[in-house]
């Protein structure tokens, strides 16, 4: 046998010891974890993937690195039955990136260039008073 695989088919999993972002207190989010969570998701989207269910209990922060989780709800390009145009404009649509925007302005914490990506300027919510 010249192939090494393993059978039955196995998936292997990284335990992360780390916060769910909804429970980061805001000073985890240091520019290092707020880039390296933005740059992850431009990243997963040129190669193919759009993750579709951002939230802040997909994300974990470690106070080494942010963590993108839970791809169960991804939609991947190999897969897309539509053309080129119509995935690419699914990617923009999507703006997965400004997702970790909303999530650092979520949580109050100070901009910095460091972050590494554009800044956006969020609405704010309107609550109406009856």
């Amino acid at each position: 046998m010249t192939e090494r695989r393993l059978k039955p088919h196995v998936l292997v999993l990284e335990y992360i010891d780390g916060t769910i972002a909804r429970y980061a207190p805001p000073e985890a989010f240091t520019p290092p974890i707020v880039a390296q969570l933005y740059h992850a998701l431009e990243r997963i989207n040129e190669l193919g993937v759009v993750h579709s269910d951002l939230h802040w209990g997909n994300f974990i922060i470690t106070p080494s690195r942010g963590v993108v989780i839970d791809f169960g709800e991804a939609v991947l390009k190999e897969k897309w039955d539509e053309s080129e145009e119509e995935w690419e404009e699914c990617v923009r649509c999507c703006c997965e990136p400004v997702a970790v925007t909303a999530l650092v302005k979520g949580k109050r914490v100070e901009w910095s260039e460091e972050f590494g990506m554009p800044e956006y300027k969020l609405q704010p919510v309107r609550t109406s008073v009856t």
